[in-house]
């Protein structure tokens, strides 16, 4: 993605958050969705997010919720260096034999994974262990961590050699 693409889906989303605010009739505006964003120091931020729009005028739907997490990847974070987490994947490649693993940094020390591992893809929601971690992670709201995702990525290496 380049810089331009990345501008033009910014505007989208900021537009989309400015109608989800509405609808929503949230004290809130975009500028503090973004402040939040920019200011995160743990996943617990992004729960915030949700907690400013989830104002019970009507439940949240999954399609609010992505449009968060559109939100959390695509704006600048301060702790990344003031970079989104999708500019930063852009960025971030790790080689691992013969494959490349891609890493999505999206939050304090939290990343998703995808490319291939030994020669196997390595996808979300493909089933591997770091994918399971991601979706369970998702459906608590949070990112995985550092930690987890290194436990996870251990575990798939040794299902790949077995």
């Amino acid at each position: 993605m380049n810089i331009e693409e990345l501008e033009n889906m910014r505007a989208e989303i900021r537009t989309d958050l400015e109608e989800l605010i509405e609808e929503k009739e949230s004290d809130f505006d975009a500028d503090d969705i973004l402040a939040v964003i920019y200011d995160e120091e743990d996943n617990d931020d992004y729960q915030e997010l949700v907690k400013m729009i989830d104002t019970g005028v009507t439940e949240l739907s999954r399609d609010d919720l992505d449009l968060l997490t559109d939100a959390w990847n695509h704006f600048p974070h301060k702790a990344l260096g003031g970079k989104s987490p999708v500019e930063l994947r852009e960025e971030t490649k790790l080689q691992e034999k013969d494959g490349t693993l891609k890493i999505r940094p999206i939050g304090d020390g939290a990343a998703l994974i995808s490319g291939s591992l030994n020669g196997l893809p390595v996808m979300e929601d493909d089933g591997c262990d770091v994918c399971l971690l991601d979706r369970r992670c998702r459906e608590k709201g949070r990112s995985p961590t550092a930690e987890e995702i290194k436990v996870a990525m251990d575990e798939t290496n040794k299902k790949n050699k077995t």
